[in-house]
């Protein structure tokens, strides 16, 4: 990342309601941050496929995949991108 370049955050979760009020919440720090959002850890695999990101943030209970799941496959796709649970 250059330091004209926003930080780009990739949040997942397997709760619509939950993702809504994190961007609703992080909607003030449009300018600062590229923010995207992810139902499920299928969906997240999907946008890691197509975008850079330097910080994952992901939920620790989903079905199907769980977020330490999630976040060790994320470190083989995108090693350099911070990992939350």
């Amino acid at each position: 990342m250059t330091s004209s370049e926003k930080p780009a955050i990739l949040f997942v979760d397997d709760e619509p309601n939950i993702l809504s009020g994190i961007r609703g919440m992080l909607h003030p720090m449009r300018k600062k941050w590229k923010a995207r959002y992810a139902l499920g850890g299928e969906e997240g695999l999907e946008l890691l496929d197509g975008h850079a990101f330097d910080v994952v943030v992901a939920d620790m209970r989903m079905p199907g995949m769980s977020g330490v799941d999630f976040l060790l496959e994320v470190e083989e796709r995108q090693p350099g991108a911070v990992r939350i649970i």
